[in-house]
């Protein structure tokens, strides 16, 4: 069973909450499943930096055939991959 954390910290963050498995943890150390949570608002942001979202999509004849390929997420300097990690969440307007 995966416990989840509930909140990600800044970079380098080490907190006594970050060291527990059901605690936070820093960005820097945060996977990319951590890091779709916290976009898609199932865990706090506490990092105190801006994230850039970088979302690729298709776009088809109508607007209408708009489908995603690709979301990152980036603090200027380490990039993660999301797009498998927000399931549902996923679509041409993120809930981010």
């Amino acid at each position: 069973m995966r416990i989840h954390k509930t909140a990600v910290h800044p970079p380098g963050c080490g907190c006594n909450n970050c060291h527990r498995d059901d605690g936070s943890v820093p960005l820097d150390q945060a996977d990319a499943p951590t890091v779709a949570r916290m976009m898609s608002g199932a865990i706090r942001n506490l990092t105190g930096r801006d994230l850039r979202v970088v979302v690729t999509a298709k776009l088809g004849r109508d607007s209408s055939d708009a489908t995603t390929d690709r979301v990152e997420v980036s603090d200027g300097a380490r990039t993660w991959d999301v797009t498998d990690h927000l399931g549902a969440a996923l679509s041409f307007d993120p809930p981010f």
